[in-house]
C-alpha cells in the first residue's frame, strides 16, 4: 500500500482552519465545502487524516470561542452594519427564546448542523448567560463531532460515488443539512414534551 502523499497539506490545512474559524462570525464562508472535501482527499492520500481533522476541529472550536467572547464583551456593534450581522442577531435571539438558556448546551452540539445554526447557537449562548466553562466544553464536544461527521460524510460519498472532491462536498452538504433539520425537530419535540414553564 502506497504511503499518503499529503500533496495539498501545506496550504489546505491552514486554509481550512482559517475558513472554519471565521465561518462562526461570517456564515456565508464556504468552510463546509473544505471540510467535506477533505474526506475524499484523505481517502486518495492527498491529505493526512489527523492534521485534516485537527484543522477542522480547532477551526470550529476556536471560531466559536472568539465569537462567544465578542458578544460577551459587547464588541459586536460593527456586525450591525452588515445584513448578515443583523441576521445573526435576529436568529440568535429567536433561538434563545425557543430553546431557553437551559437548552443552549444541546444547541451548541446539535444546532450547528443546520445552515447558520452554529452562529446562532453560539450567540444565543452568549446572550443567554451560559457561563464560560460549560460553553467551552459543550462547543468543544460539538466541534469534535461536527468535524468527524463532516469528514466522514465526505469520505463515504467520495468513495461511493467516485465523484471529484467538490461534487462529493456538495452532496455531503445536502445530507448534513437534512440530518441537522431532523435533529432540530427532535430537540423542539422533546422540549415541547417537557413543557415550557412561565418565563
Amino acid at each position: 500500500m502506497d504511503a499518503p502523499t499529503n500533496e495539498y497539506g501545506a496550504w489546505y490545512y491552514p486554509l481550512m482552519l482559517f475558513l472554519v474559524a471565521i465561518d462562526a462570525s461570517i456564515p456565508p464562508t464556504p468552510s463546509e465545502l473544505f471540510v467535506l472535501g477533505a474526506g475524499p482527499l484523505v481517502a486518495s492520500g492527498s491529505l493526512l487524516l489527523v492534521p485534516a481533522y485537527l484543522a477542522a476541529f480547532l477551526g470550529c472550536w476556536l471560531g466559536d470561542i472568539a465569537l462567544f467572547y465578542a458578544f460577551r464583551l459587547r464588541l459586536t456593534h460593527f456586525l450591525d452594519r452588515f445584513t448578515w450581522g443583523r441576521w445573526v442577531h435576529r436568529n440568535a435571539l429567536r433561538l434563545t427564546r425557543k430553546l431557553g438558556a437551559d437548552a443552549t448546551h444541546a444547541g451548541l452540539i446539535g444546532v450547528r448542523f443546520l445552515s447558520g445554526g452554529r452562529t446562532a447557537a453560539v450567540v444565543a449562548s452568549a446572550l443567554g448567560g451560559v457561563t464560560v466553562r460549560p460553553f467551552i466544553f459543550y462547543t468543544g464536544v460539538g466541534s469534535a463531532i461536527w468535524a468527524a461527521y463532516m469528514m466522514t460524510i465526505g469520505y463515504f460519498v467520495g468513495n461511493t460515488t467516485g465523484l471529484p472532491a467538490w461534487a462529493s462536498a456538495g452532496i455531503g452538504m445536502v445530507v448534513g443539512t437534512l440530518i441537522g433539520v431532523v435533529f432540530a425537530m427532535l430537540l423542539a419535540f422533546f422540549r415541547k414534551l417537557r413543557g415550557v414553564g412561565p418565563r
